[in-house]
């Protein structure tokens, strides 16, 4: 992660897995970004994961710990527990009627861990090279159950918009997107690599501060976006 020049914190990143709650958030100095508040609190060995029991001791360590003064906001950005997503990859179906999303339940259900009932599962794909998906399932269910977790905890969950950007022809490509953003004073919170070539060029998916300044600054400087139609054109 980047920073420059203003003093700002970033959301509450929550990791609540099975074994232990973490929360961590950074913030910009004046030169360089810091970890300005974090905790790492482990599940007791009474506590079955996934039970009610449960669900109330992350809700009571998440209120604790983001009201002890360190974190600012509560504003939080989460992931589900690796154990509760299915992940597989998938030649990209040659014929489907309906919605892509049919299609590759339809290939996946018999290897899904939980009940494979297809109103309750949810299904996101990423396009990759050669024809190619990854693929992740979840149940609804176990959604819902999280976000009634942080809900109760007081805490909101924020979905962040990203900026797609090819990597010029350039000895350093990542270098020259970097300087322009932190230039502009556009704080970079994290990088992705996209798998896909719309172009044929590789290109990156970044999270900022600032989606507007941040999309207005690559344009002025020549870089071109990737958007999501190119994405679907693509696959």
């Amino acid at each position: 992660m980047f920073g420059f020049g203003k003093k700002q914190s970033y959301l509450i990143g929550v990791d609540l897995g099975n074994d232990c709650l973490k929360l961590a958030q950074l913030a910009n100095g004046t030169e360089e970004t810091y970890l300005m508040a974090g905790q790492c609190v482990g599940r007791p060995a009474d506590v079955v994961p996934g039970t009610a029991r449960w669900q109330r001791w992350a809700i009571e360590v998440m209120r604790e710990t983001t009201a002890n003064g360190h974190f600012k906001g509560r504003d939080v950005v989460a992931a589900l527990p690796a154990n509760e997503v299915f992940i597989d990859h998938l030649k990209w179906p040659k014929k489907f009627d309906g919605k892509i999303e049919d299609a590759l339940f339809a290939k996946i259900r018999q290897k899904l861990p939980f009940e494979p009932i297809e109103k309750n599962t949810l299904i996101k794909y990423i396009p990759a090279e050669q024809d190619n998906l990854i693929v992740l399932a979840t149940e609804r269910t176990v959604i819902d159950h999280h976000l009634a977790i942080y809900e109760r905890a007081g805490l909101a969950i924020i979905e962040s918009d990203l900026i797609g950007v090819e990597l010029p022809d350039d000895g350093q490509p990542l270098l020259r997107i970097c300087t322009a953003l932190l230039q502009a004073e556009v704080n970079i919170i994290q990088a992705y690599p996209i798998l896909v070539r719309p172009r044929g060029r590789p290109a990156v998916a970044l999270m900022v501060d600032n989606t507007e300044m941040g999309l207005e600054t690559l344009g002025s400087k020549g870089f071109t976006m990737i958007t999501e139609g190119d994405l679907d054109a693509n696959a």
